[in-house]
């Protein structure tokens, strides 16, 4: 599954608000340790991560301020 994150932070850089991915990975994976996050969220960014949390792809959704559609790839923003 691959996510349209790295898109995501780049209109979020235009905008003037960058999300780092450090930021993203610990907003997204309260609980994990920073690497751990970190890990994951670069799998999702490259496509080989199996599956993502209902949970976290809500919280990557406000952090980015993006909808899960974006995200998903079913829908231009």
């Amino acid at each position: 599954m691959r996510l349209r994150i790295s898109e995501a932070m780049g209109a979020r850089q235009a905008m003037g608000m960058p999300v780092t991915l450090a930021e993203l990975a610990e907003y997204m994976f309260p609980k994990a340790p920073i690497l751990s996050s970190k890990n994951c969220v670069r799998r999702l960014i490259k496509g080989t991560a199996k599956q993502i949390s209902i949970d976290a792809l809500a919280r990557c959704c406000e952090k980015l301020d993006v909808s899960a559609d974006f995200l998903l790839g079913i829908e231009e923003q």
